[in-house]
C-alpha cells in the first residue's frame, strides 16, 4: 500500500517571520520550498532570499529554493517544471512535510493553485493550502473545470 503524500502551500503575504513559522509549524511542516520565480519582495523584505533562509533556520525549519523550476511563469509541460515536481515528490518520499511558499496570500490567484497543485494531484499528492488565519483549503482537481 502506497503511503499518503501530503503537501501544503502558503503565501507569505506580509506575515512576520514569527507568525509565518507558527502557522506552518502548527501543521507539522519541516521544509519550506520557495516557488517564487524571484525570491525577493519590496513589500515584505523579511521574505527576501537570504533573510527568509536565516529566519526559517532559527525556527528549526529547512529551506529549499525551486523557483527556477516552479516559478509562476514556468510552462507546466517543460522539463524544468517536471524536475521541480520530481524534487517535491523526492522530499515527500524522504519524510519531509513541505510547504510550497509564494508571495500571494490568496491561493486561488496563485500558480501554487493554478499550476503546481493540479500537477501534484495527478501524482497522487494531496495538496492543502494554508490560509492567513491558519485554516486549510483543500485543493480538488474538479475546481479547475
Amino acid at each position: 500500500m502506497q503511503k499518503s503524500l501530503l503537501c501544503y502551500t502558503i503565501g507569505h503575504s506580509k506575515h512576520s517571520p514569527e507568525h509565518f513559522a507558527e502557522l506552518i509549524k502548527a501543521h507539522g511542516v519541516n521544509l519550506v520550498i520557495d516557488v517564487r520565480a524571484v525570491p525577493y519582495s519590496r513589500h515584505a523584505p523579511q521574505f527576501n532570499f537570504t533573510a527568509v533562509q536565516k529566519s526559517l533556520c532559527s525556527f528549526g525549519l529547512d529551506y529549499k529554493f525551486l523557483g527556477e523550476f516552479l516559478g509562476g511563469k514556468m510552462d507546466i509541460t517543460s522539463d524544468d517544471f517536471k524536475i521541480g515536481l520530481d524534487n517535491i515528490i523526492a522530499d515527500l518520499n524522504n519524510g519531509a512535510v513541505p510547504v510550497l511558499m509564494c508571495a500571494e496570500k490568496d491561493p486561488l490567484k496563485c500558480h501554487r493553485f493554478l499550476k503546481i497543485a493540479p500537477e501534484l494531484n495527478k501524482r497522487e499528492v494531496r495538496v492543502v493550502h494554508l490560509l492567513a488565519d491558519g485554516s486549510e483549503y483543500v485543493f480538488r482537481q474538479l475546481e479547475l473545470c
